[in-house]
């Protein structure tokens, strides 16, 4: 997840210097963090999926083991 995070952080681009944003710029680092906020939560989603595919087919293996001791 770090590593998504870092990546995600790299891709947007640098605030300006002059801490002054027009309406417009704010409003564009807005939809960006949105957009980012959308992906990473997309992505969170798509790791406990597989995360619980994973959990299922470790209890199968070990029903399966502790069925043949």
């Amino acid at each position: 997840m770090n590593a998504l995070k870092k990546y995600m952080e790299a891709s947007l681009p640098r605030p300006p210097e002059n801490p002054d944003l027009s309406p417009g710029q704010a409003n564009e680092f807005r939809r960006r963090i949105a957009n980012v906020e959308g992906a990473m939560r997309g992505e969170v989603a798509t790791l406990k999926r597989k995360m619980d595919v994973l959990a299922e087919a470790i209890a199968s293996i070990q029903a399966q083991l502790d069925g043949t001791t």
